[in-house]
């Protein structure tokens, strides 16, 4: 089985890494659209556009059997109507409001996501089924996607300045002991937020959930028979063809 997931940049990363961890044999291929990153300032049609024109030619050129959006913004906005497009299953991810909402024990939880995601009816509809009994604070976090793709790139970031910029996303902020990494930029910081949060902090995103979830849609899994593929809509660096490359992908594409 060949599965494609799609992100707006490296933020799929984060679901290819539990991919792997679950299905080490599982063929994966990565579609990053850098050209029109980052996708939490677009507009929802923008987004769905992409989705129903992008996911059908990958799918064709790779022979994908299912596909995972792997950007919370993306599956808030154009989940139905990609679905509707194409015959592969197809799952999305959302922020991980519920378990959150089941693990806090004061009863106050915050969430960290695109301005997109924040200002979904979506996100709101999961807060009213499955934490309206608590407090959700919703921030937007947009910046975190530039710290998360510079990791990759770079191999590092500017601690100092994420402990600022996450500093003052939270401040004033009354106390809370569960944050929701919703975008799936923000994992691939989660080190580095454990680094300066309080100890009594969870950190909680939809990684491990999502790669649960391909077991009921595709539960056939098969060796790997192709190069694993990483594509990019704008042009990478030969220093970023490397980076990637360690995640376990053969080659690297422009498309």
């Amino acid at each position: 089985m060949a599965l494609l997931i799609f992100d707006s940049g490296f933020g799929g990363l984060s679901i290819q890494q539990a991919m792997k961890q679950r299905y080490p044999e599982l063929l994966i291929h990565q579609f990053a659209d850098h050209a029109h990153l980052p996708y939490g300032t677009k507009s929802p049609s923008f987004i769905s556009h992409r989705l129903t024109t992008v996911v059908p030619q990958l799918i064709q050129k790779l022979e994908i059997d299912t596909v995972v959006v792997a950007c919370n913004t993306a599956s808030t906005h154009a989940l139905s109507e990609l679905r509707q497009r194409v015959r592969q299953p197809v799952i999305g991810v959302v922020p991980a409001i519920k378990p959150a909402a089941q693990l806090t024990h004061c009863n106050h939880i915050v969430v960290l996501a695109t301005t997109a995601t924040v200002n979904s009816t979506y996100t709101q509809q999961l807060i009213d089924d499955h934490a309206s009994s608590i407090k959700v604070t919703l921030v937007a976090a947009d910046g975190l996607v530039s710290f998360a793709e510079e990791k990759i790139v770079l191999g590092h970031i500017d601690t100092t300045q994420l402990s600022k910029y996450v500093a003052e996303l939270i401040a004033g902020i009354s106390e809370f002991d569960t944050m929701v990494l919703a975008c799936t930029h923000f994992p691939l910081l989660k080190e580095e937020l454990s680094a300066f949060l309080p100890n009594h902090i969870r950190l909680i995103d939809s990684g491990d959930a999502v790669a649960r979830r391909l077991s009921d849609v595709a539960p056939s899994q098969s060796s790997r028979v192709a190069p694993a593929t990483f594509i990019s809509s704008a042009p990478l660096s030969l220093t970023t063809h490397d980076a990637i490359k360690r995640f376990g992908f053969d080659q690297v594409e422009l498309l």
